[in-house]
């Protein structure tokens, strides 16, 4: 029972975590060229999404291939990709009325906004990089260990 309810949790958070980062992607396309310091920023979420939703996606499909042990720490980092991902949303609907800014509000944006929105984009890379090597790549190259292992033992029987 306890395994079943850590697999919905896992798809539960991977799905949320899914349309979030879509949204924020869809936000950064929409603000995209509004202001030329967004869209390196752009390019940088894109990225990362894309390695991040393909991730997520692979760990939904087969959520009941991760041990018991390891489902716990997994889904405390999905729900640090929400908090990131949220974050990331609130910071980006300040920027909503690039077109009417004043002098001030530029260098409001660029001293203080563009930072948030930075340090926003590097969580999503950082994060990527700790899923990546704590689940994802043991996760997908599991069966080829256990196969080279196999293979080692049947030599040396």
């Amino acid at each position: 029972m306890e395994s079943a309810f850590g697999i919905v949790e896992v798809l539960s958070v991977t799905d949320i975590s899914l349309r979030t980062g879509q949204k924020l992607c869809e936000r950064y396309n929409d603000i995209r060229g509004a202001h030329r310091d967004l869209n390196d920023l752009n390019a940088r979420v894109e990225h990362v999404w894309t390695h991040i939703a393909y991730q997520l996606r692979t760990i939904k499909n087969s959520s009941d291939a991760v041990p018991d042990t390891l489902r716990g720490r997994m889904v405390d980092l999905l729900h640090q990709l929400q908090f990131i991902l949220h974050t990331a949303c609130k910071n980006l609907t300040k920027t909503a009325d690039i077109g009417g800014w004043t002098m001030v509000e530029a260098i409001r944006f660029t001293l203080f906004l563009k930072r948030a929105l930075q340090k926003d984009v590097g969580a999503l890379e950082k994060w990527r990089v700790v899923f990546d090597s704590a689940f994802f790549t043991p996760f997908c190259e599991a069966p080829n260990l256990i196969k080279s292992f196999q293979k080692e033992r049947f030599v040396y029987c």
